[in-house]
């Protein structure tokens, strides 16, 4: 039955035709079928030409279909997406003015015309001499008056131009005060200073109670007025070294000499603190 659809559909005849021997030798086939009858056959030939003949006919009526189909979708798809793209605004187009401008040539200027005032000339002799010459007097000198004039140069003080003028600056600054010389330390030949105060250091409370004892060194600058200028220590005691610098501070010498003259020396001072 397959094969007799896909003939039918394929317009072909519906049974092929085969001889007797065909029918003979076929083993599948047995002798009732190659016996049918001819209007069989017929029949069916017959009816697959009219459902061919309908087949034909329905093929306007599908392409009829196959454009409305294809229409529906043109007008649902491509004409929103045609009508959301916006169309460029024309830009208008203006006039456009052209002018031409032609310079003017400058016409050139007449000269000026300079008008000459004519004036009389005098210049010519005299036809008669004159009967009288008068004549010359001296001009008289103008009048000059002997009152003094405030802030006036003298008569015969010379010429104004050579007066030297003199401008004074600023006055220089004092000169720097000379630094005192490098003390130096006591040797022969000088003449030593000579102790004229003399302070007794305080022994501390709390060396005292502590059982504090020892000998402080120090290094002093006398001035050369005999004051003790700088102290500094050698030798440290603590709880005793700033009561050995207060006593030696005010201690006072007499000027140490070297050749006649006054200098600052350095000397060295030993305190012993020790409890009684």
């Amino acid at each position: 039955m397959f094969v007799l659809s896909m003939r039918i559909l394929l317009g072909l005849p519906a049974v092929e035709h085969h001889g007797p021997e065909r029918c003979l030798t076929s083993r599948t086939r047995s002798e009732k079928e190659c016996s049918m009858p001819p209007e069989l056959f017929g029949g069916l030939a017959a009816g697959a030409r009219a459902a061919q003949r309908a087949r034909w006919r329905s093929w306007p009526t599908v392409s009829l279909s196959i454009a409305a189909h294809f229409a529906v979708l043109v007008l649902v798809f491509v004409i929103p997406l045609a009508a959301e793209v916006p169309l460029p605004e024309p830009v208008p187009l203006r006039p456009m003015q052209v002018i031409l401008a032609h310079a003017v040539p400058q016409m050139p200027q007449p000269p000026s015309q300079a008008r000459t005032a004519l004036t009389p000339s005098h210049d010519y002799a005299p036809t008669e001499a004159p009967r009288t010459i008068a004549p010359e007097r001296p001009q008289e000198p103008a009048p000059t008056s002997d009152v003094p004039v405030e802030g006036a140069l003298p008569a015969g003080f010379g010429d104004l131009g050579a007066i030297p003028l003199r401008i004074e600056g600023p006055p220089a600054p004092p000169a720097p005060a000379p630094k005192p010389a490098a003390p130096v330390r006591i040797s022969t030949g000088m003449k030593g200073p000579q102790k004229i105060v003399d302070v007794k250091p305080v022994y501390p409370a709390l060396a005292r109670a502590a059982h504090v004892e020892g000998v402080v060194i120090l290094d002093a600058v006398l001035g050369i007025d005999g004051r003790v200028d700088q102290v500094r220590v050698l030798r440290s005691v603590p709880l005793l070294d700033q009561a050995a610098i207060d006593a030696v501070r005010q201690w006072r010498y007499t000027p140490t000499l070297l050749s006649g003259e006054p200098v600052r020396v350095l000397m060295t001072i030993t305190i012993n603190f020790k409890l009684e």
